[in-house]
This record gives structure tokens, C-alpha cells and sequence, in this order.
């Protein structure tokens, strides 16, 4: 993601060596946050209102602030969860005074607000509505590299950090005394769904459960693009096509199947999926193959967005 209008670097002597915060300038449009054990500034910026988009954690874009559950309900809690493309985890930004914001939950049109109010290390965050006068669904955005330092309107010394840094579904996201660490670090994911586009493979015919995940491995690879390998010159193979982020069933068929059950032969039918609906990332992919002998592993990654996915196929193959 680009970052826009990057307000230009103010006197170096307005800096206060000895805190960390917020830079108090006359001219509210241009401060930024000074971390001294760095020796770095970071400006304020605007960020797009009435945008989609996911905040994402800087170490992993693929987690991203989810609202635990999906619902919609006041004093519902925030959490860090894998990116799963539901509403529960898309967000908007409207600008309430100056440089403040409130990041509103896009299902519910509540804001993400600092639990009662309570300006302290591992402060925690819920679904609250959101008014003019109340600081606690207050943000604003320094910008640092391409991601965004989120800084509460609550004293303003602290800002949203994911706990220990470590990105997985069901992290706890809080309040945190002002850094410029990575856990303190988000990206603005933009959640428009024209980055998208979708292919429907039908998987053929299968009697058996090992046909049935050969052709559902061949309808992933004729999704994602699987063709045309290069070799790096360390050796590595790369690969560009689509990246699947997402399936949907449309037709099932019934197979079946045999099974010895204390000496007595039973027979069972099961549904498998014939026909998918694949959602696929619409940027350039960028993919790392390799075999660990056991194992065909396709990774790919976008350099764009950081989106990135990992399928995983049997060997022998091809056959």
C-alpha cells in the first residue's frame, strides 16, 4: 500500500528527547511521533475515508483485527483471527476532528472502542457506539514504511499492538504504551472485492475417494495458474497465476464405498464436492515451489498486499 500526502519533516528541535509521544505543534495537521530510542519520527497522515479495508498485523498480513464470534453486538471483543473475507473483519474510517478517526466495524456501523474508557497497558478493545465527545473510538495514523502506527486519542501514549508480536487466530490485540515496534505496526488492507475474480471447474468423473483428490487437486492447480515453471538462479522455481482465497460447493456427487467392519463387508455412500467455485486473488502472484520428497508444496505471495496462501499435494505427481 502507498502512502499518501507524507506531511514534510518539522524542526528537529520541537522533538522532546527525553519522551515518547505525539509532537504538540501549532499547526494540528503536521505532528508526528517521536521515538527516541530510534532517533525516528513518524507524521501523521490521512488515511481514505469510507474505504473497506482489513488492519492487518505487520509480522503476518494474513491476521487481521476480527470481532470474536461475527456478531454485531455492543460490547462484543476484538481479537487478532486468519483473514476469512467476512464482514466480521472489514472496517471503514470517518473522520470525527482534525486528524482523529473513528475506525467503524462496517456490519455492526459501531466503532472499535478501548474498553471502559481505560487508558493503560493491556487496555483491551470492544464494539461500542460511537460519539463525537468520546476519545476512547478516537484514532489517528502516523505512517511508518507502509504500514500505520494507530495511536488512541485516551491520553494519547498508547496505540493498538498485538500481544508479544506473535500473529494467530485468537491473539489478543490491546492497548499499549507508545512504540514503533512491529507489533505496534498495522496495515490498511483494502477489502474492495474488484480485487477478485472467480473460476468454476468441474472435477469430473470419480467413483472412489483417491479419484476424488486427484481431480480436486487438479481443479486447484487449473485455478491457481499451476503452469510454466522458471528457475532462479539459487535454484529456487517460481511461477505466476492466481491465488486461491476462497471456495464455494455448488454440486456434490454421491460415491460408494465398502468397509469391513468386524468381518462383515458394510457398504456406505458419501457426498464429495464435484464442482467448485474457486475465489481468486486477482494480483500478480508471486510462487515458491519446492519438493520435500514427500510432498508437492505451492506457496504463494503477494508483494502488494502480503496476501499469501499454501496448498499442498501428494507425490508422486505428475503422473
Amino acid at each position: 500500500m502507498k502512502m499518501k500526502n507524507i506531511l514534510k519533516v518539522i524542526a528537529s528541535t520541537l522533538v522532546c528527547a527525553l519522551t515518547i509521544g505525539f509532537v504538540p505543534i501549532s499547526n494540528e495537521s503536521m505532528q508526528g511521533l517521536s521515538v527516541k530510542a530510534s532517533a525516528e519520527t513518524y507524521y501523521v497522515t490521512y488515511p481514505q475515508e469510507n474505504v473497506d479495508f482489513y488492519i492487518a498485523a505487520e509480522s503476518n498480513p494474513n491476521f487481521v483485527i476480527d470481532l470474536y464470534g461475527g456478531g454485531t453486538n455492543t460490547f462484543t471483543s476484538f481479537h487478532l483471527h486468519e483473514k476469512n473475507y467476512t464482514d466480521a473483519q472489514i472496517f471503514y474510517l470517518k473522520r470525527v476532528d482534525g486528524d482523529w478517526y473513528n475506525i467503524i466495524h462496517k456490519a455492526s456501523g459501531k466503532c472499535l472502542n478501548v474498553v471502559n474508557g481505560e487508558s493503560f497497558d493491556d487496555a483491551r478493545f470492544w464494539l461500542y457506539p460511537g460519539y463525537d465527545n468520546d476519545y476512547a473510538s478516537q484514532f489517528r495514523f502516523a505512517a511508518a514504511g507502509d504500514s500505520y502506527i494507530i495511536q488512541n486519542r485516551l491520553g494519547t501514549q498508547r496505540i493498538i499492538d498485538l500481544h508479544d508480536n506473535i500473529a494467530y487466530s485468537g491473539a489478543k490485540i490491546h492497548l499499549w504504551s507508545l512504540h514503533d515496534g512491529q507489533s505496534g505496526r498495522w496495515k490498511l488492507i483494502p477489502a474492495n472485492s474488484s480485487t477478485y475474480s472467480y473460476k468454476t471447474v468441474t472435477l469430473g468423473n470419480f467413483s472412489t475417494f483417491d479419484e476424488w483428490e486427484k481431480k480436486l487437486m487438479y481443479a486447484q492447480m487449473e485455478a491457481a495458474g499451476f503452469a510454466n515453471f522458471g528457475t532462479l538462479p539459487n535454484g529456487e522455481m517460481v511461477n505466476y497465476g492466481n491465488m486461491i482465497v476462497g471456495e464455494e460447493i455448488l454440486e456434490y456427487k454421491t460415491i460408494t464405498y465398502t468397509i469391513n467392519r468386524y468381518g462383515k463387508l458394510e457398504t456406505h455412500t458419501a457426498e464429495l464436492p464435484s464442482k467448485i467455485k474457486f475465489k481468486l486473488h486477482k494480483h500478480d502472484i508471486k510462487k515458491r515451489v519446492w519438493f520435500d520428497f514427500t510432498n508437492l508444496t505451492l506457496t504463494q505471495y503477494c508483494e502488494e498486499c502480503g496476501e499469501w496462501k499454501q496448498l499442498q499435494w501428494e507425490v508422486p505427481y505428475p503422473d
